[in-house]
């Protein structure tokens, strides 16, 4: 009985599904903290074994390039054709995995 049928949309309730739930204890959650975790602590490492910096120089550099990736892959993620989506709780995990890594690193 729709044939002819002006429709209000005023009058019409839209409720859009969630595709992807962003809950903060997920898999996903977990795989950023560890990403940026591990990103963190090896790259600290490296620049201040290898390339000699201070260990807070080194801290400063790891942590920035770690919150960088886990930034642009967000980016990139809200660029996609089909369910594009920027997910702040992801960078919060990202952030996390930074922090844990610089308290590991203070020992």
């Amino acid at each position: 009985e729709w044939e002819g049928r002006i429709v209000d949309y005023s009058e019409v309730e839209v409720i859009e599904p969630l595709l992807h739930p962003d809950e903060w204890l997920a898999r996903d959650k977990a795989l950023h903290v560890s990403a940026s975790f591990l990103l963190t602590l090896s790259s600290q490492y490296i620049w201040e074994t290898k390339l000699e910096l201070t260990e807070g120089g080194a801290l400063a550099l790891a942590a920035t390039t770690a919150l960088t990736a886990g930034l642009l892959k967000e980016v990139m993620d809200s660029q996609r054709s089909q369910e594009a989506h920027f997910c702040y709780r992801d960078i919060v995990a990202d952030a996390l995995g930074v922090l844990l890594a610089a308290g590991i690193i203070a020992l």
